[in-house]
């Protein structure tokens, strides 16, 4: 089922307004994990960084939510959201 277009535009907006006023790119993603929260069920997310002249990517930083979520962890090489912590 989709979100009526107004819940997207204000999702948007919302972004737009975050990336205007936010400090730095932790407040960011921190506010940015709570508006996307509001749209989809996520357990981690990807923000990436660019050159604003060229746009290309210059970096990207993982967040997830959920301790559980382990990325090449000692204990496992994959991803499971049932990897135990």
């Amino acid at each position: 089922m989709g979100h009526a277009p107004r819940v997207v535009a204000a999702a948007k907006r919302a972004i737009l307004d975050l990336g205007a006023r936010a400090n730095d790119s932790i407040s960011f993603r921190v506010e940015l994990q709570g508006v996307l929260a509001k749209l989809l069920v996520l357990d981690a997310f990807c923000v990436n960084t660019s050159d604003p002249a060229t746009l290309l990517i210059t970096g990207s930083v993982a967040t997830a939510s959920r301790p559980t979520v382990r990325l090449g962890s000692s204990r496992s090489n994959t991803w499971s959201p049932t990897t135990p912590s």
